[in-house]
Formats: C-alpha cells, sequence, structure tokens
C-alpha cells in the first residue's frame, strides 16, 4: 500500500486522511470479526433457521437483556422477551422463528435479524458414486451443502498468502528500479 502512494493519503490531510483511516478500519474490523456493537447482545454467528432455537451471543457484563423482535414484512405483533445470562456462559437460546426479516431492538439499538428456511429446504449435493469391485453394485454418498463451513478469517493462509504477495511485489518493484 505504501509503494502504490496510499501511504500519501494521511499526509494530505482532510477528506483524503479519513479515507485512509476509514480503509484501514475497515481491514482491521473486517481481520478481528468485529461486527459491532449490537447492545452488548447479537445472534451466534451461524445462520438462523426457522425451526431452530436462536442462540445468543452476550457481548458485554450484562446478564440480563430485553429484547423486542418486530417482524418487517408481516402481521405478527412485536414480541418482547429477556434473555439471562449466567457467568460461565456466553450464550443464551430463545424460541424458534418463523422464516422471514426482523427488527432487533435492544436498549437503543437497531438491528435486523434475518431468519432463513429450514433444513429440509437446503438442496443436498448429488452424491458421487463410490469405487466398487467388479460386480458390485455403484453406491452414491450424499453430502450436505449446509455443512458448517469456517470462515476464512479464521484460516491463517490467506494471511499469510497476502504477505507472501506483498513481498513478492516489494521484489518486483526492487528489481524494476522503483523504491
Amino acid at each position: 500500500l505504501s509503494g502504490s502512494g496510499f501511504a500519501a493519503w494521511v499526509q494530505r490531510g482532510g477528506a483524503s486522511a479519513d479515507a485512509f483511516s476509514a480503509l484501514w478500519g475497515a481491514i482491521f474490523d473486517w481481520a478481528a470479526a468485529a461486527e459491532g456493537a449490537v447492545g452488548g447482545v447479537r445472534p451466534a454467528r451461524e445462520p438462523v433457521r426457522a425451526g431452530e432455537p436462536i442462540r445468543w451471543l452476550r457481548g458485554t457484563e450484562d446478564t440480563i437483556v430485553s429484547v423486542q423482535l418486530e417482524a418487517v414484512n408481516g402481521p405478527a405483533a412485536a414480541q418482547t422477551f429477556t434473555l439471562a445470562f449466567s457467568r460461565s456462559r456466553e450464550t443464551a437460546e430463545t424460541a424458534p422463528l418463523a422464516e422471514g426479516r426482523y427488527r432487533v431492538r435492544i436498549g437503543e439499538t437497531t438491528s435486523t435479524l434475518v431468519v432463513n428456511p429450514s433444513r429440509e429446504w437446503v438442496p443436498q449435493a448429488a452424491g458421487a458414486p463410490s469405487r466398487v469391485d467388479s460386480g458390485a453394485s455403484s453406491a452414491s454418498q450424499t453430502l450436505p451443502l449446509n455443512a458448517p463451513r469456517r470462515p476464512l478469517r479464521d484460516a491463517a493462509w490467506p494471511f499469510v498468502a497476502a504477505l507472501v504477495l506483498l513481498c513478492a511485489e516489494w521484489l518486483a518493484r526492487r528489481a524494476a528500479g522503483l523504491r
């Protein structure tokens, strides 16, 4: 970034310095998985599915939090419930919700909760025939598409790859006489 002129943004001051700070702030927020404050409480990271209990993560030391849910495009009335966290547990569960979008109010903070279709409506991958000996019938194995996946930012290889590419760019610039 310094070789392409982004570092000069902060030295100019004004809007360019703010843009530089916003760029690096977004990069560090993404890398640190910062999801912002939602009243100290937010739904757990995995997708929320219809018919499954909703897990809530505690973000602060509050042990009792009042949550108000309101359907965005539905006739359902607003629901208010209280989440009770213990000192040893960081999560609390509430009853399942129907599929749709909900407005979540926790204190002064408002956010959106999306409840996805239930798992039975998620398509399954077609199984590949397994290797069999001659004379045996071929069997297929179905692998679920909705298996939980590890987020990219939790893996180390993208950061190592970015570092290697930045070093390679620096070496290529030095070899070309650019400093």
